[in-house]
């Protein structure tokens, strides 16, 4: 059990609602679930305070070009992983080896529609 001065200590540190939150570097780029997120890295904040937060919560234009930088440097990375899981869900939907790179999946799966 965590004692009281500590959870006082605890809550103290924490942010609330009412504290300035401005956004200091966008981090990462994620698509999950159909929804678009980004890590922010708030102001005067650790990174233990990062959150995943939606378009809407990036306000200010500097906040914006950031995550369309770090959306559009994730995006193609992204892409040729959807594209491996959908060669490889094609290849066991035929009961074909799904194990190897892209090249060797694409392959696999020409050579099988021939």
């Amino acid at each position: 059990m965590i004692a009281d001065q500590s959870l006082q200590d605890i809550r103290a540190s924490m942010p609330t609602a009412s504290d300035s939150w401005e956004v200091e570097a966008v981090a990462e780029y994620r698509f999950i679930n159909g929804l678009e997120q980004w890590l922010v890295k708030w102001k005067d904040y650790g990174e233990d305070r990062n959150t995943w937060e939606p378009w809407e919560n990036l306000l200010s234009d500097p906040a914006q070009v950031d995550a369309r930088k770090v959306q559009d440097a994730t995006l193609p990375s992204m892409a040729s992983k959807l594209t491996v899981i959908t060669l490889r869900a094609i290849l066991e939907a035929r009961k074909l080896e799904t194990t190897g790179l892209k090249a060797v999946l694409v392959a696999r799966l020409l050579s099988s529609l021939a």
